[in-house]
């Protein structure tokens, strides 16, 4: 089983991922948090509008919970792709398309959440070594 080592950034589980809007296929590197307590991932606006989405288009969903402000999303297809930790530009592993909940508030950072990330994974955060692995 391949697994793959991220050192923390700002002392916190950030891992870098291409972000692909399937209809434009237009992509975005971006470090995103693992977030073992969200259902799901969620990205903001200034994230998936130089890829071509505009969040309000998407289909609406009702209010989630981050950290605990109620925030809108809509939901937008997208491919999120899992890179090297030493080559940005080196996709590992792509997940399958998926929605994702986009937000237009831009105060958080891009979230990783359990349904549409985090199953096709076994995660270790090893805190003492400030490293997030990655099984697959």
């Amino acid at each position: 089983m391949p697994a793959l080592d991220y050192p923390f950034v700002d002392d916190k589980p950030y891992i870098p991922i291409v972000i692909t809007n399937p209809a434009t296929n237009l992509s975005i590197v971006v470090f995103a948090m693992i977030d073992t307590g969200a259902d799901t991932s969620v990205f903001p606006e200034n994230i998936i509008t130089p890829i071509g989405c505009k969040v309000t288009a998407g289909r609406p969903n009702a209010t989630v919970g981050i950290e605990g402000t109620r925030i809108n999303t809509w939901y937008h297809p997208l491919v999120i792709h899992l890179v090297s930790p030493k080559d940005r530009k080196k996709i590992v592993k792509s997940l399958p398309e998926c929605e994702v909940q986009c937000t237009d508030k831009n105060h958080a950072p891009p979230l990783l959440g359990t349904i549409n990330f985090l199953s096709h994974f076994n995660l270790s955060v090893l805190y003492k070594l400030k490293i997030t692995r990655l099984s697959y």
